[in-house]
């Protein structure tokens, strides 16, 4: 999803006037990132190291859903492209 989606929206939605969300996709990408240890990955810790790679993934995915919305809301704005339907 950040990859796909919310990064290259953000560059087109930057392009475009609206400030990057630098802050807020980083700290997605490092949710994601810190599930990539070997323990993590294959599932041969305690049940604990599970759970905080779940949250991880969610927390992850929530910060890039509420960047794609705010991205995606921005470039779909009557404001920036007016009301074509007057």
């Amino acid at each position: 999803m950040l990859e796909k989606w919310v990064e290259p929206f953000s560059v087109y939605a930057w392009v475009n006037g609206l400030e990057y969300q630098m802050p807020e996709m980083k700290k997605s990408w490092e949710y994601l990132l810190e599930n990539h240890a070997h323990d993590t990955l294959a599932c041969c810790s305690i049940d604990e190291v599970y759970r905080q790679a779940l949250t991880r993934f969610e927390c992850s995915k929530n910060m890039a859903d509420a960047s794609l919305d705010d991205v995606l809301s921005y470039l779909a704005s009557e404001k920036r492209y007016g009301n074509q339907c007057n």
